[in-house]
């Protein structure tokens, strides 16, 4: 998004560095196929309003366009994510569409606001090409939750100017550098104590498992009869009960799906939890 705000600008040298982070991110997540999209969505949204500049970004997106090739596994990576994301996913959380009645909602709700209230009221030339980004991944956390943060990554990036000038309008810029810098220094100072604190609890440095998410219970009685075998268990919990029982316990499946689960194994796991199919 960074890289988008400088050529939105007319810096256009900081696309030869989308490659690069393209090939680092390819083998580290598989949500690379995320933001080579919204990089190819700029690049013919842009060539559109700004027909004369094709010689400057070509070269550089089609880089990127070839970048995710560089991985251990070649094309075959490429072929494998698609597959697994445009499938559905009913058992992961995080892949089914936000909910505007929750905590995700709300923040939403008040980013998508803010920024449309800046981009109305700002008395800035409004450019339509990073307002058609905005629009485009306002869309997203509706096909998926996960997707939330390339939302807010946008508005923070691409729209905060908008938002910034809009208050300027209202409030005479003297009086808001004033309060911004009386407001951000007490924040500082308030998150360095309370960082401080924090850091003497030995707990801020683990994983805090909720009883009531997790079978914690019922998995500390299977570890203390020293139970072996295989054990159906949701999907949620796999990789829980393989820290804790593994390799006496065997789970039906887990977080890593596709990865170390056949198709036919993972088909096998939803017939029996849903109870369809042939068992």
């Amino acid at each position: 998004m960074l890289i988008i705000y400088k050529a939105e600008k007319g810096d256009y040298r900081w696309l030869w560095a989308a490659p690069v982070i393209i090939v680092f991110w390819t083998n580290l997540h598989g949500g690379f196929l995320s933001g080579l999209g919204i990089l190819l969505i700029w690049f013919f949204a842009h060539l559109f309003f700004n027909r004369n500049s094709w010689r400057k970004i070509v070269a550089p997106i089609l880089l990127c366009v070839f970048a995710p090739l560089v991985n251990p596994y070649g094309f075959e990576l490429i072929t494998f994510l698609l597959k697994t994301a445009t499938v559905p996913r009913p058992e992961i959380s995080d892949w089914q569409p936000m909910e505007l009645a929750s905590v995700y909602g709300v923040l939403y709700g008040l980013t998508f606001g803010i920024s449309v209230l800046g981009i109305i009221y700002s008395p800035n030339q409004r450019k339509p090409v990073p307002i058609f980004l905005f629009g485009v991944t306002m869309l997203l956390p509706w096909l998926a939750l996960r997707l939330l943060p390339i939302f807010s990554i946008t508005s923070i990036i691409l729209i905060s100017e908008y938002v910034t000038s809009a208050l300027n309008k209202v409030m005479p810029s003297r009086d808001l550098s004033k309060r911004s810098s009386i407001l951000f220094g007490s924040l500082g100072i308030v998150s360095l104590i309370a960082l401080i604190v924090l850091s003497f609890n030995k707990n801020l440095w683990q994983i805090k498992v909720y009883s009531g998410f997790y079978p914690d219970t019922a998995v500390s009685l299977i570890k203390q009869s020293e139970v072996a075998g295989n054990l159906a268990t949701d999907f949620n919990w796999g990789e829980y009960i393989i820290w804790h029982l593994g390799p006496d316990v065997k789970v039906s499946m887990d977080g890593r799906r596709e990865t170390v689960y056949s198709e036919r194994e993972y088909q096998q796991y939803h017939d029996f939890l849903h109870g369809t199919g042939d068992l």
